[in-house]
């Protein structure tokens, strides 16, 4: 997902800076959904709700338990 919301962002900033008035709009629109998403994911981590690096090790541990020597 934040792979998403950084291009949504540089789509955002390119369409802004358009001389259509409509374009200019939607670059805004654009904008906020990327906004949003991490002012709420910021809130997750400080809350303590969110934790990305548990779920990372629990992602190496079932990659690691499925090897076979």
């Amino acid at each position: 997902m934040p792979l998403l919301t950084e291009k949504l962002l540089i789509i955002s900033i390119r369409l802004e800076n358009s001389n259509r008035k409509c374009i200019r709009y939607l670059g805004k629109l654009l904008g906020i959904l990327p906004v949003r998403y991490s002012r709420r994911m910021e809130k997750r981590l400080f809350d303590g709700t969110w934790d990305p690096v548990k779920r990372y090790r629990k992602r190496c541990r079932k990659v690691h338990r499925g090897k076979k020597r």
